[in-house]
């Protein structure tokens, strides 16, 4: 059969939030594979799938063996199958046809040339397809490789390993992902030369700091912007006379133009003093005449040095001033600062016009102003900026092949240089000739290539990429198909400081000129939400004050109308709003941003914590780490267990680090890392018995120095004689053990202390931590557990340590030395406690790509003020659409306040509508992960309402404070107000009750087409909660209580402490009572918890032993997880006739109306007759006797 040419695949999906993009990826592969598998040249490697994340990778990769699998084994119903299961897998299936219809065309692609495509309308595989799926899948099964789904960085490391790294002589290397800042103090012996250091002095001269390693921010920034400066200086840039770049490097036309723009400036300060005096003399009136520097601001009396009396006067010294470039900087401030009005005000009341021509007069002079400078100091900054990139980058190229130690950038960015490098280039990617044969070797395998979150490409990485996509859509090569398929939504594009580049979605088919018109495809349908939380969001998101903002700023930020499909969720949606101001710790009686993040938690996070049933996902969100931490800490204090995976160091942790500082001390004797361990939580000394130990310190200190060296300065000192420079130390003493220990016997606990510090050659770093552990005040039993688990977490990589040594154990030194090689790495990081109930705490771009059924947002509205984050700064704008040239550019480290009021002003505008366009998509992420309700307070600095506040900030960042009025207009208008402490309330309404009020509409109609297979398209029956099956709780009668006489004989410290059995009974229901299914997952979390609650009385071992144990004894009764009982409950609490009593499981096949109650026997206590008492005490609740449920009981022996 002959085959034809096909035209190449191109196709853009747009997915919103929620759409269902990795269900509708994982249907465009299938398509793929119906479409081309029976072609003599297709394999299944021929498809690759690029993702973002490992996360992802995952997901994609069990997407689409699980569409294959239910489309080539339909569910059937059997015994031990329920019905209403396989109708749903039925219907799954359905639905998955059908859309699998709408994306694959009728193709001349069968054995013998037919069709192999039905028709539009059959619901059915045909046994072409059914052949062809299976033999693909059963590929897929075994032959896992050629399902090729792969991060970014995978993929481009693929390249680099196989293609660059024999090309450059690169041997072997390793991942490293600090690999960067442990290259910096390797760097440092170059900087320090003196022509390094001269080219330093004039960048840094204005802004000096104390230690060169303050400034390695600036130069790990050299080296993550390498790709900029590639573009800078490799490729050509704008020629245009009006851009700035148009006169790098030439001194001399810098000098010119800084004269010209100097003299201009001279001539408008001259018209703004001669029209102020102009106006003083016109005045019908002759006021008393002082002194002209009455008629200006003070500040720019204070930045002329004197104080002017007449116009001539305040001329001169203007001339003077601006002859100095740093008092022209201060005055361009000046000027910025009061908004162009250097007049005093109150001089000239109710003089709109003057006002105005003033105004027009000084933005011209502050213009003039800020070229001068541009020409005087940021060109030649952003020259010496140049000069030194170029030597920075090449000496750390040279560290970089000397330790070969690499992270991802690294790999990323050798992979470009390999590829567009002319020195030494491997080939010109540029010249069609010499490219094809090298991207013909790349392509040959990978004919269609499924970008996933495409809105978080780089640059760098597009331009690895792109030559490659260029070969598969040619439509010709080594076989006659290809195309690629690009994933991605532009309105969540956060990753910009991670250099991912929006524009790249937006501009894409503009970078492909070739494939003509590339179908773009947007997904509306959100799988996500309700129509109702959707009807919210759309109409905040397309307010027309935000999209009139987006206009006259140019900004682009399409916004489609997304449609929810998850209708049963409508009745249980919710949104609250909250818009509250608060103040600074200078106001009287402030009410602080702490305070109102308090009240968040107080009076909505913790009511309906306590509200949502135990099965729902819950997340809190907010915009930073630090505002977490501070909502992790009140959740405790309330009482909630949370998970945060923060970004602090497991060194910095308050249980960690004062063990790290007693090792340190047992190393250089220093005596503040023991006084660390004594102020920290571990012994919280008192403040006199910490005073009385410094000064013991300081008298031992200064004995012990006297003692050692009698002829040193010190000594010289107490006798009265001169001191010589030759006496004074070159070099820190090195730390060694002391003659004579200081006593410290009184002070017991600093002496404990000591002494152990004594014996630590003795000790093991492990048993050196556990001593200071045991001899501690702390008590392990009340701290919280997430503490706990990073106390184990130090403890375990101390051991780990300890073994990866075990010929050549490592000392304390080594240990210290391989934290800070790890500093960066995840085993570095503080852990968190996984638990299932557990709500979550995320940054919004930790959360993206994830939903939960109830979302709490914490959002700040007033800017954090910026701090100079030493790095530099770098402004510029792309010529064309192709992302390929620079049309103009500007470097500076701290002049990029001049190039803001400039006539290049441009470069920094598009500068700030990037980040301001990248807050916006954070809002646009963190609301749209909420499945049911949405609970959003949003803070803002100011004691106005807020209209006034909203009308009279100044901030540079407008669309937050947009979005934030949006939703409050939304509120007021759709909402109630029946909530205390909500200014805008709930949505939709609430009833007295406090439940929503449901909607009257009609029934929605059947979902179409195109719904993932994970939802529902009918409504059915819930039991998330025990409230339909057992009574409410009522308060715990312990005033009512009376002794238990079968136990109050009982010798509990013998049984608990002695012979341990009601211990370890304990310690198996604990883990017990996790086991829900009884899956791999639910005994892994059960062992940790049983480490974290009885690790420090019981040993690790005999506790893994022991939920050994319980796991094979578990093995003869396979009938407590049958999933037939969909509600299982453990440890489950009741009262009854005024007694308390705990189930250990209870099971309800809610189906066939049947209740399992199960006791364990544990230890040594038998009470098998309680099983008739619980079940007497069920049988009295009215969901179990209405329905007539039909009880069974079990007990189980542990031996």
């Amino acid at each position: 059969m002959k085959w034809m040419i096909d035209q190449p695949i191109t196709k853009i999906i747009s997915a919103s939030a929620g759409t269902g993009k990795t269900y509708r990826l994982s249907l465009e592969y299938i398509t793929l594979i119906l479409r081309y598998y029976n072609h003599p040249d297709f394999a299944l490697d021929n498809i690759l799938v690029i993702t973002f994340t490992r996360k992802a990778t995952a997901e994609i990769r069990e997407r689409i063996q699980a569409h294959l699998h239910l489309l080539l084994y339909p569910p059937f119903q059997s015994a031990s199958t329920p019905s209403a299961t396989a109708e749903d897998h039925a219907r799954d299936r359905l639905i998955l046809l059908q859309n699998l219809r709408r994306f694959t065309p009728a193709t001349n692609t069968g054995e013998c040339g037919k069709q192999i495509m039905p028709p539009q309308d059959q619901d059915e595989l045909s046994p072409d397809e059914y052949r062809l799926l299976s033999r693909a899948y059963h590929q897929i099964c075994t032959q896992k490789h050629l399902l090729r789904v792969m991060t970014i960085d995978s993929f481009i490391g693929n390249i680099f390993r196989n293609l660059i790294c024999p090309v450059r002589g690169i041997v072997r290397f390793n991942i490293d992902e600090d690999a960067t800042s442990k290259r910096m103090p390797h760097l440092m012996p170059f900087v320090m030369s003196d022509e390094i250091l001269n080219k330093l002095k004039c960048i840094f001269h204005t802004k000096v700091k104390p230690s060169l390693d303050e400034y390695n921010p600036f130069f790990v920034s050299l080296v993550e912007l390498r790709w900029l400066y590639f573009l800078m200086t490799r490729r050509p840039v704008g020629a245009d006379d009006s851009t700035l770049c148009r006169h790098l490097g030439a001194a001399e036309y810098w000098s010119r133009q800084a004269t010209l723009l100097h003299q201009k400036c001279r001539d408008k300060f001259y018209q703004l003093f001669m029209k102020v005096e102009v106006d003083i003399l016109s005045q019908d009136k002759q006021p008393e005449f002082k002194a002209i520097h009455d008629y200006y601001r003070i500040e720019l009396i204070k930045a002329l040095r004197a104080k002017p009396y007449t116009t001539e006067q305040l001329i001169q010294m203007m001339n003077e001033l601006l002859i100095d470039p740093i008092k022209c900087l201060q005055l361009l401030k000046i000027i910025v600062n009061y908004h162009h009005a250097i007049y005093n005000g109150n001089k000239f009341r109710n003089k709109i016009i003057f006002k105005l021509e003033m105004e027009a007069l000084t933005k011209e002079a502050t213009r003039l102003l800020a070229d001068h400078l541009v020409f005087n100091l940021l060109l030649p900054e952003q020259h010496n900026i140049l000069n030194l990139w170029s030597e920075v980058l090449n000496e750390y190229d040279k560290l970089m092949y000397r330790y070969q130690n690499l992270s991802y950038d690294d790999v990323t960015w050798l992979t470009f240089e390999a590829l567009y490098s002319d020195d030494p280039p491997l080939f010109d990617p540029r010249d069609e000739n010499t490219a094809n044969e090298f991207y013909h070797f790349l392509s040959h395998r990978t004919r269609f290539i499924l970008v996933d979150e495409f809105q978080d490409t780089s640059i760098l990485q597009f331009n690895i990429l792109k030559p490659i996509l260029d070969e598969v859509v040619a439509g010709q090569g080594s076989k006659p198909f290809g195309g690629f398929i690009v994933v991605g939504d532009e309105k969540q594009s956060i990753f910009g400081w991670r250099e991912g580049e929006r524009e790249l979605l937006v501009n894409l088919p503009g970078c492909f000129p070739q494939c003509g018109n590339i179908l773009t495809e947007p997904l509306t349908d959100c799988w996500r939400s309700s129509s109702r939380m959707l009807d919210a969001i759309n109409t905040i998101f397309m307010d027309n004050a935000i999209h009139d903002y987006l206009n006259t700023h140019d900004m682009r930020w399409k916004y489609e109308t997304i449609s929810g499909r998850v209708d049963k969720l409508k009745a249980h949606t919710r949104i609250q709003y909250a818009l509250k101001g608060y103040q600074t710790r200078t106001s009287k009686n402030p009410l602080l941003r702490l305070d109102r993040m308090r009240q968040f938690v107080r009076d909505t996070i913790v009511p309906n914590l306590r509200k949502i049933p135990p099965d729902e996902t819950i997340a809190i969100i907010a915009r930073r780490n630090s505002e977490l931490t501070d909502l992790q800490t009140m959740l405790e204090e309330e009482g909630f267990i949370s998970i945060f995976q923060p970004s602090a160091r497991l060194t910095d942790h308050r249980l960690v680090y004062p063990l790290l500082a007693f090792i340190r001390f047992t190393v250089y004797l220093d005596w503040q890392d023991l006084l660390k361990v004594l102020h920290s939580d571990y012994i919280l000394m008192e403040g006199a018995e910490f005073k009385q130990l410094c000064i013991l310190i300081a008298e031992y200190e200064r004995k012990r120095r006297l003692t050692k060296d009698p002829q040193s300065a010190e000594v010289k000192r107490a006798n009265g004689g001169m001191v010589s420079d030759c006496d004074k130390p070159i070099l820190p003493p090195q730390p060694e053990r002391p003659c004579h220990p200081i006593d410290l016997s009184a002070i017991p606990s600093a002496q404990c202390y000591y002494n152990l510090m004594l014996k630590a050659d003795d000790l093991t770093l492990s048993d050196l931590c556990l001593s200071l552990i045991d001899q501690s005040r702390l008590d392990l039993t009340r701290v919280p557990d997430r503490d706990l688990i990073n106390l184990n977490a130090f403890l375990d990589l101390l051991r780990e340590f300890e073994i990866s040594g075990q010929d050549d154990p490592g000392s304390a030194a080594d240990f210290l030395q391989y934290c800070e090689d790890k500093a960066k790495q995840e085993l570095m990081k503080q852990r968190s406690i996984e638990r299932q109930d557990a709500l979550q705490l995320l940054t919004i771009h930790k959360s993206k790509g994830l939903e939960f059924d109830q979302v709490f947002f914490w959002y700040d509205l007033t800017p954090q003020t910026p701090r100079h984050k030493r790095m530099v700064d770098c402004f510029y704008q792309y010529a064309g659409q192709t992302f390929e040239h620079l049309h103009d550019f500007a470097l500076s480290y701290q002049y990029a306040f001049v190039l803001e009021h400039s006539s290049w002003s441009y470069l920094t505008e598009q500068k700030r509508r990037r980040e301001e366009l990248e807050e916006l998509n954070t809002l646009y992420v963190a609301v749209t992960r909420a499945k049911k309700c949405l609970y959003v307070m949003q803070g803002y600095q100011g004691t106005d309402d807020w209209e006034t506040f909203l009308s009279e900030t100044k901030s540079k960042t407008r669309l937050p404070l947009l979005f934030a009025d949006s939703f409050r207009r939304f509120m007021q208008a759709n909402g109630s107000t029946d909530d205390i402490g909500w200014n805008y309330g709930t949505y939709p309404p609430a009833k007295p009750d406090g439940e929503p009020i449901p909607d009257n509409k009609a029934n929605p109609v059947p979902a179409p087409a195109g719904k993932p297979i994970s939802e529902s398209a009918t409504d059915t029956p819930e039991f998330s909660t025990l409230s339909p099956i057992l009574p409410p709780l009522l308060s715990t009668p312990y005033a009512n209580a009376t002794p238990n006489d079968q136990t109050k004989a009982l010798d509990w410290k013998k049984l608990w402490l002695g012979e341990r059995w009601a211990l370890i009974g304990e310690l198996v229901h604990f883990y017990l009572s996790f086991l829900i299914r009884n899956s791999v997952d639910e005994r892994i979390r059960a062992l940790e918890n049983c480490l974290i609650r009885y690790g420090n009385i019981i040993s690790t071992a005999d506790i893994k032993d022991l939920c050994h144990q319980t796991d094979v004894a578990l093995k003869a009764y396979p009938a407590l997880f049958d999933p037939i009982y969909d509600k299982v409950f453990t440890e489950r609490e009741i009262w009854y006739q005024g007694k308390e009593y705990r189930i250990d499981r209870l099971m309800v096949n809610t189906r066939d109306k049947i209740v399992w109650i199960v006791d364990f026997k544990t230890g040594r206590i038998a009470e098998p007759e309680q099983l008739d008492l619980y079940s007497t005490a069920l049988r009295c609740l009215p969901f179990f006797s209405d329905h007539a449920y039909q009880f069974k009981q079990d007990y189980i022996v542990f031996t």
